[in-house]
């Protein structure tokens, strides 16, 4: 007797195509403006999200008088960051955040090692001091001079004015134009004198300007016609000795944290075991057909979809991949899934969602294709008759039996001038019925040649 039995499965494939669950990295982020930066990641990212503010956040003594989140994010990567007022605090660090991002495939934005942040050196534009005049342009020991002068943006507290290293006093000026008032001293040297300005914008950006072409102190108390007269077409390289010149630094990469690296690593390879039927009625599956995209804002999906004829009852159903277009055998595991998975019954357009981020992570797999498989849930049996020399079986031969159901008859029928003996099992009658049949069945009658006593 044998006791294989066979499971009532059908199965269908998908067409092949690309699977990937690699996340996009962040890979430089470049200063351009005082307000702007690009942002560059190593793949292009899905909108929405790619372009919305609040998905990127500046922080640190370097953010200046800039908002936390940009105005504006524009381009399809890079991504350049804008922000419509204010401005960056040069020289300071400043880290720049990331959520909400996503690939096109929806894999979320890598945040493993700082992935998701970036820290850099911050650029500002300091404030520019100019027309700087002094009234009157000579002076002598006791005189009060009024020195005026202009700034490009509003300062965080009045400048520092010195001349030849003495404070000037404040007069007048509060946001772009400013007016001190200096007394020339017994210790200021005669000839052309000192002025140095410098501030910080509201941004803390500091800025600096110095000459010695605004005003001329005389010598002793007199008013000789000075061996040198101010003027100011000067060309600047001249004029500015003690200069605070500020360079501004056209552009700074900030360095990515420990880039991200993370490559996904294969799980387990399981085979599933795909019953042989022998009976017609089993389930059918049809029409199998993936796409992957995203899964809400954090995550990456596939959907499957089929058709599924299932003449005896609902079916469980299970789903398995090849990475190969079907050459493996579809031997890899998928476990992740959600929807018409299970007591599902007969019809059209069923859905599967699939996390494949869950069971393959960090995978690129271009030959993707997926295998549905519908199990009914019944069990079938063989019963195999058949006839020893000198004899045949009437009835069907083998016959395919659901668990616990009942076979047709059979008869052993002798040739003739012979007469049934047994079958191997130990049946005593020729003809036999097995019933609530629950294994496989193989019998062979036995025959013997008729004998008669003279």
């Amino acid at each position: 007797m044998s006791f294989c039995a066979y499971a009532l499965t059908g199965s269908g494939d998908s067409s092949t195509g690309p699977l990937e669950t690699v996340r996009p990295r962040l890979l430089s982020v470049t200063v351009l403006t005082e307000r702007s930066l690009s942002v560059t990641f190593s793949e292009r990212l899905l909108a929405p999200g790619a372009h919305t503010p609040g998905n990127y956040t500046l922080s640190g003594p370097g953010l200046g008088t800039l908002g936390t989140h940009p105005a504006t994010v524009t381009g399809t990567n890079p991504y350049t960051l804008s922000w419509a007022t204010g401005e960056m605090r040069g020289g300071r660090r400043a880290t720049l955040a990331m959520s909400g991002l996503q690939d096109m495939k929806g894999n979320p934005l890598d945040a493993s090692q700082g992935g998701a942040s970036a820290q850099g050196t911050a650029m500002g534009m300091p404030p520019v001091f100019s027309n700087i005049a002094a009234s009157p342009p000579q002076a002598s020991v006791g005189d009060r001079v009024l020195i005026t002068f202009s700034v490009s943006e509003p300062l965080s507290a009045p400048p520092l004015v010195t001349v030849n290293g003495h404070a000037a006093l404040w007069v007048s000026g509060k946001s772009m134009d400013y007016a001190y008032e200096y007394l020339v001293r017994e210790d200021d040297p005669p000839g052309a004198a000192a002025i140095y300005i410098s501030g910080a914008d509201l941004a803390g950006n500091e800025g600096s300007q110095a000459g010695l072409y605004t005003l001329f102190i005389n010598d002793n108390g007199q008013n000789p016609t000075p061996s040198f007269v101010p003027m100011r077409p000067w060309p600047l390289a001249l004029v500015l000795l003690l200069t605070g010149i500020v360079v501004v630094a056209r552009r700074r990469r900030f360095p990515v944290e420990d880039g991200a690296k993370l490559r996904g690593f294969l799980l387990l390879a399981l085979a599933l075991a795909l019953g042989a039927s022998a009976f017609a009625q089993g389930p059918v599956v049809s029409n199998v057909t993936f796409t992957q995209g995203p899964d809400g804002a954090s995550n990456t999906k596939v959907d499957i979809y089929y058709d599924l004829s299932a003449p005896n009852g609902p079916c469980a159903v299970t789903v398995s991949l090849s990475k190969d277009g079907g050459a493996d055998g579809y031997v890899h595991q998928i476990t992740s899934v959600s929807g018409d998975v299970a007591d599902v019954a007969s019809g059209t357009g069923k859905h599967i969602v699939w996390d494949i981020a869950a069971d393959y992570p960090g995978e690129t797999i271009p030959e993707a294709s997926i295998r549905v498989t519908a199990d009914d849930g019944i069990t079938q049996h063989t019963l195999t008759y058949t006839a020893g020399a000198n004899g045949s079986i009437t009835g069907t031969t083998p016959q395919t039996v659901n668990h616990g159901a009942d076979g047709t008859e059979v008869t052993a029928t002798p040739d003739t001038g012979y007469h049934f003996v047994q079958w191997s099992d130990g049946v005593l009658t020729a003809a036999r019925t097995d019933l609530n049949v629950t294994a496989d069945l193989a019998v062979t009658a036995s025959f013997a040649i008729n004998t008669y006593t003279l």
